[in-house]
């Protein structure tokens, strides 16, 4: 059997530690991924608990909706109010939509239906609105295709 020698032994030892460093650094990269798909579905908890709650917490939106959907006038702060609402509802949903295409939420994190009813009947606006916004460059080119493939057409 032949001898190390010490630097053959140094060598060796320095492999073994990188080696090591790259099991470690895969450790830690699916660690960091895990905490990012559960910070994402935590960010999607947070949203649709605002969406529910935002009726309560907003009595100009309700009234300005119950005017729109009762046929009244809307006055323009009514039109304001009704719009602010439409872009948190479709930023929220870009974010949704991104945080999904990078594969941090899971497969059913876009209910297209839900998405659908929401567009064309929770806010009256709504499709003005998404008209407008696409037209104006807000929105990311992706989630405008997605938005227009998916939601927009019935």
């Amino acid at each position: 059997m032949k001898k190390l020698d010490f630097g053959q032994t140094v060598g060796l030892l320095a492999n073994l530690g990188v080696i090591a460093g790259i099991i470690f650094l895969g450790v830690e990269l699916q660690q960091n991924n895990e905490l990012m798909r559960a910070e994402a579905r935590a960010d999607r908890r947070d949203i649709a608990r605002e969406a529910a709650l935002i009726d309560l917490n907003h009595p100009e939106l309700r009234r300005a909706r119950r005017k729109s959907f009762d046929g009244e006038e809307l006055t323009e702060d009514d039109i304001d109010v009704l719009n602010v609402n439409n872009r948190v509802g479709l930023t929220n949903w870009q974010y949704i939509y991104l945080e999904s295409l990078e594969g941090l939420l899971e497969d059913d994190a876009i209910s297209v239906a839900t998405w659908q009813e929401a567009f064309y009947s929770r806010n009256p606006l709504m499709p003005i609105y998404w008209v407008r916004a696409k037209d104006a460059h807000q929105f990311h080119p992706a989630f405008v295709e997605w938005m227009d493939e998916n939601i927009v057409v019935r």
